[in-house]
């Protein structure tokens, strides 16, 4: 989480943690202000929310509790999906022109709706089977004793597999916080159906499962403990940079109601305002909402705000040039 750029996703797994917690020890006077936290951090996790519902109603018989868990996530995605996120966009909610799902990396799945082989395919790719092993090699594949509670993770394993994206399929990225909370729950209810009674069993099982934790740290983790060390030197010498204070100052010449575009490491010091878009937007159509087109650039980009280095491809490079010798910035 603290190598990735900031997404709410890192937010959201405190949140849902507790709630988690609070539900599987019927505290439901905790469980609900949790929940509404949990819920308020992206649109996703209304669909969780129905999960928990249904988790409540066939595995708890939790008939209240499931019930309003469940109307609570689906009015909430509704409302994020349907009303929120069309109004934001300038969309009336009755609008046809509004997309069944509002993100770039499910244009297949909603193409694909009622097409068996599209599912088929999607989870039987190599890099999904992949993806899978080193979510659940880490513990052991404990986990799976649990599957009730790995029904919870169902939701957030369906659209990371089904955006047929690499990003979501992997477990370097953000995708994966929402589905942890859920894998490490299940360890602790696959771990309770051993039943223990001796200690140097339970002390013999903890072992294998640093050890398996130690060993899976070094072979797939973006920080692993080996390599600790130079990853907190070199986090130190990134701060005692002499360029950051340049940034500072450059970042400063922006005034908070200007419009920008930005590259995407530079956007969460900028985003606080009304206008702002992610380079090369709105120059070039990126990551852009299909048949909506792109408004006036140069109206709608007041300053440009780049660092050189994320701007690799040719196309982006060529804009840049383009950009810094019309006479259009300065």
């Amino acid at each position: 989480m603290n190598l990735e750029n900031f997404h709410p996703e890192a937010a959201i797994v405190f949140f849902l943690s507790w709630a988690t917690y609070f539900m599987l020890t019927k505290n439901w006077r905790w469980y609900y202000p949790w929940l509404a936290l949990a819920l308020l951090g992206k649109e996703e996790l209304g669909v969780v929310a129905v999960f928990m519902g249904l988790y409540l109603l066939l595995f708890k018989k939790e008939t209240k509790h499931g019930v309003n868990t469940l109307l609570i996530g689906l009015v909430w995605y509704l409302a994020a999906n349907r009303l929120i996120m069309p109004l934001s966009n300038g969309l009336s909610p009755f609008s046809a022109q509004q997309p069944m799902v509002y993100s770039h990396w499910f244009g297949s799945f909603t193409a694909n709706l009622f097409n068996p082989l599209f599912y088929w395919q999607s989870f039987t790719q190599p890099v999904v089977l992949n993806y899978l092993v080193n979510l659940l090699a880490p513990l052991a594949f404990i986990p799976l004793l649990s599957p009730a509670l790995l029904f919870l993770a169902l939701p957030s394993l369906l659209i990371n597999v089904l955006s047929n994206c690499g990003y979501f399929t992997s477990i370097d990225y953000h995708y994966n916080y929402v589905l942890i909370c859920f894998l490490f729950f299940g360890l602790i209810a696959g771990l309770a159906r051993f039943k223990l009674r001796s200690k140097t069993v339970v002390a013999l099982i903890g072992c294998l499962l640093l050890l398996n934790g130690f060993w899976s740290n070094s072979r797939l983790a973006k920080a692993p403990v080996n390599q600790l060390f130079n990853k907190i030197s070199g986090a130190w010498q990134a701060v005692g940079d002499k360029r950051n204070p340049v940034k500072h100052a450059a970042l400063r010449l922006i005034p908070p109601t200007a419009r920008v575009s930005a590259s995407y490491s530079l956007f969460p010091q900028l985003s606080h305002r009304r206008e702002i878009y992610m380079f090369p937007n709105p120059f070039q159509a990126t990551y852009w909402t299909p048949g909506r087109p792109l408004p006036p650039a140069l109206q709608q980009a007041e300053f440009i705000a780049l660092e050189w280095k994320n701007h690799g491809g040719e196309d982006e490079q060529l804009i840049i040039r383009y950009l810094l010798n019309s006479g259009h910035y300065r």
